[in-house]
Order: structure tokens, then C-alpha cells, then sequence
């Protein structure tokens, strides 16, 4: 007795889904499956990608507002995007004078580097000491803050900021900075000189 095709094929059907797994097809966190921050990428943005409302959105998916724009940086004026989800600002995009990334501003704690930090991640976490963790007195908008080079790859640096009474043109010391958290990643798509 000859067996309808679909006997045949439907088990093998309901075998190859079983073996595919939830955590193959769904996303891991609302930012979907490419959620982290490599040397070559944010979220999957990278140094090819135009800053422009349709390839950044194309890249990340639903769900985020993408306000696009030009800003001066001296002589020149650049482009820019905010990404922003629930009025919050999630990342700022930063362009060159090609229209391609030239930087991205990572502000959510959401967003974590392939090793695992992220913005609120402690200093003490991440470096032994300041001595030889290339660190740097940097700026924010509201306070001084230490800009240190991660370990892993040149174009990644983390911002921390933290209490400090010293002289804001001196790092602190490493008991003041280890209780200090990140408070932005910044990804480069060329490696910082």
C-alpha cells in the first residue's frame, strides 16, 4: 500500500523543528540576536555603514527612534543619528565627511561589549589598577570623568565617572577609581592613535 506523501514528509517536518531549539530563532534581548559590542561592530553598525535613518534602522530592526542630523566639529559639519526607545537616548551615532561611522556613543546599560561590560560596569571589574590601564582626564557633560582604552581592542573605551575631590587634572588614585562605573562606551571604527 503506497503511503500519501505528506505521511512521509510531515514527521521529518516535526523532527528538523524539534532539533532547531527556541534559542536558535529568538532574540536574546530586545535589541535582537546581534546585541553586543565587538571591535568591528556595534549592534552590527560598522565602519561601512552610512549614517542615515534607513541603513541604521535597516540594521537594527523595529523598535527604536532614529533622529538623524548634522552637527559641526570645527570647520566641518558631520552627520549624526540618535537612537533613542522609550524617549530614552540608547546610542548616538557619529559620522565622517564620507557619510559613513565614524564613532558610536553608547549610553544603555542594555548593550554589552562581547566581554561582557557594559554602562554601570565597575572599574575595579575590569582593570587591577590605573597604572598601565591607558587611562586618560577626560569631559562629560556634566563631570570629569576617566577615559580608559579596554583591554581586548583598541577601538573600544570605556567613560567612567565617580566622586573625586582631587585636582581635575590629576587621575585618582586607584581606591577612589575603583569603585567608579562606566557611564558611556565609545566605539571607534578606526583604533584610537
Amino acid at each position: 500500500m503506497k503511503r500519501p506523501v505528506w505521511m512521509i514528509v510531515f514527521p521529518l517536518l516535526l523532527s528538523g523543528c524539534s532539533s532547531l531549539g527556541v534559542s536558535n530563532w529568538m532574540p536574546t534581548s530586545w535589541f535582537g540576536s546581534s546585541d553586543t559590542v565587538t571591535g568591528d561592530s556595534v549592534l552590527g553598525l560598522d565602519a561601512d555603514t552610512p549614517v542615515t535613518h534607513d541603513a541604521i534602522s535597516r540594521q537594527l530592526g523595529d523598535g527604536f527612534q532614529i533622529r538623524t542630523g548634522m552637527q559641526s566639529n570645527g570647520a566641518d559639519v558631520l552627520p549624526y543619528a540618535e537612537v533613542r526607545q522609550n524617549d530614552t537616548r540608547v546610542m548616538t551615532v557619529n559620522g565622517k565627511a564620507d557619510g559613513q561611522i565614524s564613532s558610536v556613543d553608547i549610553d544603555s546599560p542594555e548593550i554589552k561589549t562581547e566581554w561582557g561590560t557594559h554602562v554601570g560596569s565597575r572599574f575595579s571589574d575590569i582593570y587591577p589598577k590605573a597604572l598601565g590601564a591607558n587611562c586618560k582626564i577626560g569631559q562629560t557633560e556634566v563631570d570629569s570623568a576617566v577615559i580608559c582604552q579596554a583591554p581586548q581592542d583598541q577601538r573600544i573605551r570605556y567613560v567612567f565617572s565617580g566622586e573625586w575631590d582631587g585636582p581635575q587634572t590629576l587621575l585618582p588614585p586607584d581606591a577612589t577609581l575603583r569603585d567608579w562605573q562606566i557611564k558611556r562606551i565609545i566605539w571607534q571604527a578606526a583604533p584610537a592613535p
